[in-house]
């Protein structure tokens, strides 16, 4: 599921969520039995309410074999989410890959069966640009439990994983 560039999800994640975090942010990787959480309320910012955001972090999740959390659940801090659409001008350095475009709320979750099949079309939002429309949130959906998933191959894994850290 790397992008057009070679790069991994947790590493263009870490590009994609330090536009709003001056430049910075890194992705540390997971213990076994551990998933990547939404953002708390303090934390909340349009890059992780953002649905490219979620996809980058559970594809992220995949490569490393871990669970990933449902977009409800991801969501449930962020006053603002933005569908299918990143806030911001993607960094130079990277390109968000475009199966982290892909809807998420119909379903959910983040499919990375349906993502691996997207990397055929081997297509990545160009650097230096940007998208951005935002959705006011008006109502809560209950909160399932965690989806387990099973990496397609073949994934770019993250062995032994390691942080990620950006800056600027």
């Amino acid at each position: 599921m790397n992008n057009n560039l070679n790069q991994s999800p947790c590493l263009v994640a870490a590009y994609a969520q330090g536009t709003c975090n001056g430049g910075q942010f890194t992705v540390n990787p997971l213990a076994p039995d551990t998933h990547y959480t939404g953002p708390d309320v303090a934390m909340a910012n349009p890059c992780q309410c953002s649905t490219v955001v979620y996809s980058l972090m559970s594809a992220c999740a995949v490569c490393q074999n871990r669970n990933i959390e449902t977009w409800s659940t991801w969501d449930v801090n962020c006053s603002q989410v933005y569908l299918m659409q990143f806030p911001n001008q993607v960094p130079s350095a990277t390109s968000i890959p475009a199966w982290a475009y892909l809807d998420v709320v119909t379903n959910d979750t983040f499919s990375a069966a349906v993502a691996q099949a997207d990397v055929c079309e081997l297509y990545s939002y160009p650097r230096g640009t940007s998208t951005f429309i935002h959705l006011q949130r008006h109502q809560r959906h209950p909160h399932p439990p965690l989806m387990p998933l099973n990496p397609p191959a073949p994934c770019s894994t993250l062995q032994p994983p390691r942080p990620l850290y950006l800056v600027a």
